[in-house]
């Protein structure tokens, strides 16, 4: 076990949630014996991908039992073909048994159940499952998946001036990546952190997943049940085998959904711009009727959370 110094792991986090969940499949299709006389046989799919196999999971990245450094919603839907990710500030302001408080807040002092609970009735969508991995595993589980290939447009830097990242096009591996994420004084403050930490694990798991070996899956499916907090179990893992080679199978199918909205001038707490708020609805609800109408009920819980806070 590769002992990395001690940095925050949210963009570990979103990578093996994202491998437990769904390491994508092939759509094989089968033909038929040799038909008789010019009669073509059809096209039988193995596999049909169903509304009942998508999930959403919610990766949180940090020490244990401290708040966590940020959160991750990634949403696993073969039925509509595509792995979206979006990347929350942990000071996102949720409900908790009738009283305020930051979603990483309630995730260190009430626990992560808690934690999921208060933020799926904040943001009014189902959140199925949790995931939290330490900086321990960090270094260790990126370099298991393979180094990941990055280009920016300019350097990543401190608000002091120092350099993380140069610009332009590069390898990055547990390490560096590590080194990107321990900080939260990167220039541009946290939106630009998440807008970052998105895109590369947007980019990441649509470079490695293709290639993602089923025993590197359960490699580091088996890291993350014995080492990680997780309520994911086999079973989740199991029965996901064929829609995770259904998406393999896909061009590109990871996509971010960035997220917009206000700090107070502590930056303490953060509120969901009213546009960010429907479009996780849009997007991470529930597509079974029976969610229309506490989908709908969203907005006004939001707004009197902003008005609540003064924004």
């Amino acid at each position: 076990m590769i002992k990395p110094p001690k940095l925050p792991a949210f963009f570990v986090s979103f990578l093996i949630c994202s491998v437990i969940l769904g390491v994508p499949m092939a759509l094989a299709a089968l033909y038929l014996g040799s038909p008789p006389a010019e009669v073509s046989a059809p096209e039988i799919p193995d596999y049909i991908p169903h509304r009942s196999e998508d999930m959403t999971v919610l990766l949180v990245g940090g020490q244990k039992d401290q708040i966590p450094s940020a959160m991750m919603l990634v949403r696993f839907s073969p039925a509509d073909g595509e792995i979206l990710l979006a990347a929350l500030p942990s000071e996102t302001m949720v409900e908790d048994a009738g009283r305020f408080d930051s979603a990483g807040g309630v995730w260190k002092r009430q626990g992560e159940k808690r934690a999921v609970a208060a933020l799926s009735k904040t943001l009014t969508i189902p959140i199925d499952r949790y995931a939290a991995v330490d900086p321990e595993l960090f270094v260790t589980i990126v370099d298991t998946v393979g180094t990941v290939e990055f280009t920016l447009e300019e350097p990543v830097t401190l608000s002091d001036g120092a350099v993380l990242l140069r610009a332009g096009r590069q390898l990055l591996d547990g390490r560096k990546i590590a080194a990107m994420l321990s900080s939260r004084g990167i220039e541009g403050g946290e939106e630009a952190r998440l807008k970052l930490l998105s895109r590369l694990a947007a980019d990441a798991l649509n470079q490695r997943l293709p290639g993602l070996s089923p025993a590197i899956s359960d490699t580091v499916f088996k890291a993350v049940a014995n080492f990680g907090q997780t309520d994911l179990s086999y079973a989740d893992f199991e029965v996901r085998k064929q829609s995770l080679r259904y998406l393999q199978g896909l061009d590109k199918p990871v996509s971010v959904i960035e997220i917009t909205g206000d700090y107070n001038s502590a930056g303490n707490t953060f509120l969901l711009s009213p546009e960010s708020a429907q479009t996780l609805i849009d997007r991470f609800g529930a597509k079974e009727p029976a969610q229309e109408e506490q989908q709908t009920a969203a907005p006004m819980e939001r707004k009197t959370l902003r008005e609540i806070f003064g924004f």
